[in-house]
């Protein structure tokens, strides 16, 4: 049986996290407007994020819904987000204010249908997931993130708009790349852009301290034709 956010947790002050995650609730009018823990609405029956707090000071996690937009949600978060599995084309409607007040922090946007990264925060100080979406291009993501990067199985052919350094794995396989012209210039860890449309390695990072995994692709290269680009810490695996 479907309910609104009152009928299914009742009146909350807000002053710890609130959990309404699988109560079935089409509606969040009710909520208090400044939550001083985390808030999760995630896997309900929710389209749109109208009464939703305007403060979340902890994480604020919407998955696994119905939404079609973000618009209503809160306007400030001091910690996670993540919007995964929805129906958003865009992020309009993000929070104007990403605070990070504790770590580590993840800003996740997978498996939706976005066209666009207009929106994102510049800093994500955790990992970013824009995974299973429908872009071509990162321009309007972040510039900086301190862990790991995923934005593979989307349509992309540039990752301009990528950071220059990724400090985790960065995993772009599984689009339609054909140069590596925007990668980050340094990865920490892994670098992973198999299953692409590759015919060349420009662009290709600098230095990479974890495994280059290049397979799948048109043009299969060599473990030389990487390190003649790729200063490679750990395997090169081309098949």
């Amino acid at each position: 049986m479907s309910k609104t956010f009152i009928s299914a947790i009742g009146p909350h002050d807000g002053k710890d996290t609130i959990n309404c995650f699988r109560e079935e609730i089409i509606s969040l009018e009710g909520c208090p407007k400044i939550v001083e823990g985390g808030f999760n609405c995630s896997n309900n029956k929710l389209e749109n994020l109208s009464g939703a707090p305007t403060e979340v000071h902890g994480d604020f996690n919407c998955r696994l819904n119905q939404l079609q937009s973000l618009v209503g949600g809160p306007i400030s978060v001091g910690g996670s987000y993540r919007c995964g599995s929805n129906k958003i084309t865009n992020l309009i409607g993000l929070p104007s204010v990403f605070s990070f007040n504790s770590g580590p922090i993840t800003f996740e946007c997978s498996d939706n249908l976005l066209i666009s990264l207009d929106g994102c925060p510049a800093l994500v100080p955790g990992d970013f997931d824009c995974s299973n979406n429908q872009l071509k291009s990162l321009k309007g993501g972040p510039l900086e993130v301190d862990g790991h990067y995923s934005c593979s199985d989307n349509k992309l052919v540039t990752l301009e708009g990528s950071p220059k350094e990724c400090n985790g794995n960065f995993i772009c396989s599984n689009n339609s790349l054909p140069s590596l012209f925007g990668a980050p210039e340094t990865i920490q860890d892994d670098f992973d852009c198999s299953y692409n449309q590759l015919s060349s390695l420009d662009g290709c990072p600098r230095e990479v301290g974890g495994n280059f995994i290049c397979v799948g692709n048109p043009t299969k290269f060599t473990k030389k034709d990487i390190e003649k680009h790729c200063n490679v810490s750990g395997k090169v695996i081309v098949k």
